[in-house]
C-alpha cells in the first residue's frame, strides 16, 4: 500500500499524482490513452530497503 506510512516514511496520499500525470498508456479496448502507473519486479535478493538506499532499476 504505497499511500500508507511505511516504517519511517510518512503517509503520502499524493504519491501517484506525478506518475499518473506523466504516464499515459494506449489501452486498445478503450480506444485511447489513459493514465497508468505500475511496477513489475523480480526479486533477486531478499532484504530490507530503507530511506536513503540506492535502488537500481
Amino acid at each position: 500500500m504505497p499511500t500508507l506510512a511505511q516504517g519511517d516514511l510518512p503517509q503520502d496520499k499524493a504519491i501517484f499524482k506525478k506518475g499518473i500525470a506523466q504516464n499515459n498508456v494506449y489501452v486498445p479496448f478503450a480506444g485511447r490513452s489513459l493514465p497508468s502507473i505500475g511496477v513489475y519486479a523480480r526479486v533477486i535478493s531478499t532484504g530490507i530497503i530503507k530511506r536513503g538506499d540506492t535502488l537500481i532499476f
